[in-house]
C-alpha cells in the first residue's frame, strides 16, 4: 500500500478509539510493553479494553468517507420510515394509485440503503 495514502491513527478502517481513563491506559500500555512480548498494536488494542474507550471518524480521508456514508445511510433510513409513515396513511385512505407510487419509492431507498451498507461493510 501505498504509504501517502495510509493512515496511522486509524489503521485506514476510518474509525479512532479514543481512551477514556487516560491513566489507566497508560499504566497498562507500559505494562504490557515493558513485557516485550506484544507489539504496539497489541498492547494499545489491550490496554484500550482496560481503560474503555469511544470511538470516532478519524480526521483522514477514508474517516471523511465513513462519517459521510453513516450520515448518509442516517438520512435514508429517516426517509424509508417517512414513507412508510405515508404508506400506511394512504392505506387508510385506500389511495391505491398513491400507495403504489410510494411502494417504488421504498423501494429505491431500500436499493440506496444497501448500497450504503454494503460500502459500510466494504470498511471492516
Amino acid at each position: 500500500m501505498d504509504n501517502q495514502k495510509y493512515c496511522n491513527e486509524c489503521d485506514n478502517t476510518g474509525i479512532v478509539k479514543t481512551p477514556n481513563d487516560m491513566r489507566k491506559y497508560d499504566a497498562e500500555f507500559d505494562r504490557l510493553n515493558l513485557m516485550g512480548s506484544f507489539s504496539y498494536g497489541e498492547c494499545r488494542k489491550k490496554a484500550l479494553d482496560v481503560s474503555g474507550y469511544t470511538t470516532e471518524f478519524c480526521t483522514c480521508n477514508i474517516g471523511k468517507h465513513r462519517k459521510a456514508l453513516s450520515e448518509y445511510r442516517d438520512s435514508v433510513t429517516k426517509t424509508i420510515d417517512q414513507f412508510e409513515a405515508l404508506k400506511k396513511s394512504l392505506d387508510e385512505v385506500k389511495d391505491e394509485a398513491r400507495k403504489h407510487e410510494v411502494e417504488g419509492m421504498l423501494g429505491q431507498f431500500r436499493v440506496y440503503l444497501k448500497n450504503v451498507d454494503n460500502e459500510l461493510k466494504a470498511f471492516k
